[in-house]
């Protein structure tokens, strides 16, 4: 389905033929009659023969251009490929000759004659006939030969050894399937055996103080460009809250300093001149802006820090006692400790913003999935309400929440606990879903005002993307609205998005009317088409280094306000940071992290160091020096972690942009997996050692013959 919407018709035959494969697996063409394969074959000669110019000829031109004969890159000569492999496969004649020594070589080295042919093509080939022009035959000739060559030797040094690997990982994944098979079948019965059953909430609470020292080392809550969008009073949601009798919600008289904050930075949908509309992004959270606002009213924020601290320690406690039967005691009292002092998560913790909830969703769902069978119900339950906070909080988490349990599942050792923990997580992603349809309905309940979602997209399409090179030569005729600013592009994403730029021509969505930026968001994705089927290879390239790129990217700084923007003298405070009241302008000059200059470097290497080292230990274990498949909880455990991170900088590095921000919000879950499988690599002695001695049972009396 994903081919028939972004890629070229062409690439569907990998498609066709792995199903004709799966096919003859699962004893499918064997229950067709034997006229079948003839007409198959017949149809797909039929399909494949026309040639350019024939839907034109015959009058066929009011087809689609993807339904018309004759089109190379269409759905037709796809079929008809797709049909003469059916039909050679069902003919046993045919099949005959397709199994002497020349033509099994041939498929031997096929693979790698595809991956070879046009690298030497376009490359030695087209310098020759550059400069040296050889007779056609002869350069036809030596490139056929010298390809079967290269494609032979790529075969015996690169191909098949990499299946012979994948053949052995096959066989350690079956054998963890087993082991997870066994633990789900002990499951039925009862608790999971080696989960740890004792209460953790003790240790919960010292964890998740342990988790605001950074909090409070800097003296106060610290906040983003966008808290001020959760701290304003939410009107709208107390206004619907005032019906009800015994509730007085009315809005106060004065208006609210963080309120016109939000206002002047135009995050929160203000509305601008006159008569003109009132602008709602989506993706700000209303729920986590209530959440927040609570906090900012009742303890100027510190009740948000610990409410973070609680989220990230309570389900990383069902993780290691549920999980991994590890009893949490001091050592994970202080792990918890130096993750929040060595890395950004403390930072993440005692900072206004949702992004700390990347993460917990992370720790969430790797808790549901490994240890559901011994949660009792009341922790999952709690788990649920968690992680459906975490993704309603904000859009890249919704999508982190769908794609990390699917990535689970094709682990080879899933098992129906895992399903079951998957479909809890799945009916959260249901419930944030109906969550921000009742916000987005809650925030365009007045005439006047208009829902946009920014368009990310195309931002990061035409910073320097392929967007760029699409829109230059396919506009004006592709009809698109950025094709009337091709001239100005490239643009950076920020500002093109947040008029980060002091240029004014680059600013185009910021500062772009209305209708404008309505007509921009709502053909970000049939412009994202459009890139993508002009040149899909280009794309991939372009998203594999944004992915990459992404992975290396976090610098805790990038989830700060630089220390600049927060000046000493109240005459030069910028335009989003002046409303705040005195207590939080005072409070944020005094951060330690702002006022030491040193701390945010020494938190950057530290982040470096921890996650080299917990990779280090994780590679390790994986090499085989330690017996992973009698232990497939642990490999769950950090496998999630691990996705965890690599998927949230799929989410926000290719849909978004590479930014420090994105990766610093999530990278301390990869030292929390070193921490987790050291952890059970200490308690494994302890088990073995208080398990119960078998006692043998006494040999049978011999009787005299």
């Amino acid at each position: 389905m994903l081919g028939l919407l972004v890629l070229r018709d062409a690439y569907l035959c990998f498609v066709t033929g792995a199903l004709i494969y799966e096919g003859h697996k699962a004893g499918v063409w064997r229950r067709l009659p034997p006229v079948a394969g003839l007409a198959a074959l017949l149809l797909g000669m039929v399909l494949g023969a026309p040639g350019a110019g024939f839907a034109e000829r015959w009058g066929l031109d009011f087809l689609p251009g993807r339904l018309q004969p004759g089109n190379p890159w269409g759905l037709v000569p796809v079929a008809g490929a797709t049909l003469i492999l059916l039909g050679v496969h069902l003919l046993a004649r045919l099949q005959r000759w397709f199994e002497t020594a020349p033509l099994q070589w041939l498929g031997r080295i096929s693979f790698a004659l595809y991956l070879v042919h046009v690298p030497v093509l376009y490359t030695f080939v087209a310098w020759e006939r550059v400069n040296l022009g050889l007779p056609e035959p002869l350069v036809f000739g030596v490139y056929v030969g010298a390809m079967l060559a290269l494609a032979h030797v790529f075969t015996l040094g690169v191909d098949e050894p990499a299946l012979r690997l994948l053949g052995r990982l096959r066989a350690m994944g079956a054998s963890l399937r087993g082991q997870a098979g066994a633990r789900a079948a002990r499951a039925c019965t009862g608790p999971e055996a080696g989960a740890h059953r004792g209460p953790v909430w003790p240790w919960v609470l010292l964890a998740t103080a342990a988790l605001m020292a950074m909090t409070l080392i800097n003296g106060g809550v610290a906040v983003y460009y966008d808290s001020v969008v959760y701290l304003h009073r939410p009107e709208g949601v107390l206004r619907l809250l005032s019906i009800l009798p015994f509730i007085d919600m009315a809005p106060p008289v004065a208006v609210d300093a963080v309120a016109a904050a939000a206002a002047a930075v135009s995050e929160a949908g203000a509305a601008t001149n006159g008569d003109a509309p009132r602008i709602v992004f989506s993706g700000r959270s209303m729920f986590y802006q209530i959440f927040a606002w609570v906090g900012f009213e009742a303890g100027r924020l510190w009740p948000v820090a610990a409410a973070h601290a609680f989220m990230v320690a309570y389900p990383a406690a069902l993780l290691l006692a549920r999980g991994l039967g590890v009893a949490p005691r001091w050592p994970f009292v202080l792990g918890m400790g130096a993750l929040g002092l060595l890395t950004p998560l403390g930072l993440l913790v005692g900072t206004a913003m949702p992004d700390i909830l990347a993460g917990v969703l992370v720790l969430t769902v790797a808790a549901l999935m490994a240890g559901w069978a011994a949660l009792r119900w009341w922790d999952r339950a709690l788990l649920f309400a968690i992680a459906t906070f975490a993704m309603v909080s904000h859009t890249s988490h919704l999508l982190l929440g769908l794609t990390l349990p699917a990535a689970l599942l094709l682990l080879p050792l899933r098992n129906a606990a895992m399903w079951r923990g998957a479909a809890l997580v799945g009916l959260a992603c249901f419930s944030a879903v109906g969550l921000e349809q009742v916000q987005k309905t809650l925030q365009t309940r007045h005439t006047d005002t208009v829902l946009l979602t920014r368009p990310h997209l195309v931002a990061h399409l035409v910073d320097h993307g392929p967007g760029v090179a699409y829109l230059q030569r396919a506009c004006p005729e592709a009809g698109f609205v950025m094709c009337d600013y091709v001239d100005y592009i490239p643009i950076e994403w920020r500002e093109f998005l947040f008029s980060w730029g002091t240029t004014p021509e680059t600013r185009i969505f910021a500062e772009a009317p209305t209708e404008v930026k309505r007509a921009i968001s709502a053909e970000q994705f049939a412009l994202t088409r459009a890139v993508v089927t002009d040149d899909p290879v280009a794309v991939l390239d372009f998203a594999a280094r944004a992915w990459v790129r992404q992975l290396g990217m976090f610098d805790p700084a990038g989830g700060l306000v630089p220390a600049g923007s927060v000046p000493r003298d109240d005459a030069e405070l910028p335009e989003w940071f002046a409303p705040y009241p005195d207590w939080m302008r005072a409070q944020q000059r005094d951060l330690a992290v702002f006022n030491a200059g040193w701390m945010l470097p020494a938190l950057h290497v530290g982040t470096w160091v921890w996650t080299l080292l917990a990779l280090g230990a994780l590679g390790w274990a994986l090499r085989g020096r330690h017996d992973l498949s009698a232990r497939p909880g642990v490999v769950l455990v950090c496998t999630a972690l691990l996705l965890g991170v690599v998927l949230n900088a799929a989410i926000c590095g290719i849909l978004a942009a590479p930014y420090d921000r994105f990766q610093a919000r999530i990278i301390w879950l990869i030292p929390l997996a070193g921490l987790a499988l050291l952890a059970a690599r200490a308690a494994a002695p302890s088990r073995a050692h208080n398990a119960p001695v078998p006692i043998p049972a006494p040999e049978p009396q011999r009787v005299p013959q």
